[in-house]
């Protein structure tokens, strides 16, 4: 798992011979973690910014909640293209949902029409605009002390200008985040190109970093998640680069 979560595009000969096992057994292993729903979603991280998006967080308290009703809630959130992640949750916050969009405007726009039409539902709300992010690998899962500030994997970053794909390009991104294993082979075949092509074009959106990396999502009742939210009322430079330095070399620390 832990190297399927640095990179989730990695062959299972190069895990083999990492691991020390058959190249057969990875593939069952991997297998067995799918079936078990441990691994639940191979995902591309996607730099939203060098797409023209900008991600928002909104956090919710809710009530009146039923099954049925947490069951459409996920179903909508689920449908919306809009949604990237949400984790129905504990704590302060009842729901927690990433979204992209880009500009107030649109985002406006779709929020309006959640509010509405779960209005009996949502008692509170907090949103939250993502300037920067940084992701770093889960070194929890092996116990292993970070020695060095790992590479920033993170899905949006305030300086990447934003990059025109073509319709392929995006066709390609759009299939790798529903299923960052797929083979340049099986993309190939799904949009009637090359092989090679599909290689060429992956290679040229991770120079231009508008893929910043492969991992896995991994069940919340195996590997739960906590939030920890930190407001400042001024954060100096030096500050913030403590607290990033701190966050880097935590293996329990996997964004910021």
């Amino acid at each position: 798992m832990s190297e399927l979560d640095k990179d989730a595009r990695i062959s299972l000969t190069k895990i083999a011979k990492r691991v020390n096992l058959s190249k057969q057994a990875v593939s069952c292993r991997i297998d067995s973690l799918i079936k078990k729903d441990i691994i639940q979603m191979f995902y591309t991280i996607v730099n939203t910014s060098s797409l023209g998006y900008i991600p928002f967080y909104l956090f919710l308290t809710l009530r009146n909640l039923t099954i049925d009703k947490e069951n459409e809630i996920r179903t909508y959130l689920k449908e919306n293209q809009h949604v990237t992640t949400f984790n129905f949750c504990d704590g302060v916050y009842d729901l927690v949902i990433c979204l992209i969009a880009k500009d107030n405007s649109s985002l406006y726009k779709e929020l309006t029409k959640f509010y509405s039409d779960f209005s009996l539902q949502i008692r509170s709300k907090r949103i939250l605009n993502i300037v920067d992010v940084k992701s770093y690998p889960r070194d929890y899962l092996l116990e292993k002390k970070r020695s060095l500030i790992p590479l920033n994997r993170g899905f949006h970053n305030e300086i990447i200008k934003e990059v025109k794909l073509d319709k392929i390009n995006l066709s390609i991104l759009s299939l790798l985040t529903k299923n960052a294993r797929l083979s340049s082979t099986e993309i190939s075949r799904k949009l009637n190109i090359s092989a090679t092509s599909v290689i060429r074009r992956i290679k040229s959106m991770q120079k231009e970093k508008i893929i910043n990396g492969y991992s896995i999502h991994l069940a919340e009742k195996f590997f739960p998640t906590h939030i920890v939210m930190l407001e400042f009322n001024h954060i100096s430079s030096n500050i913030e680069k403590k607290i990033l330095s701190y966050a880097a070399n935590n293996n329990k620390i996997t964004y910021i």
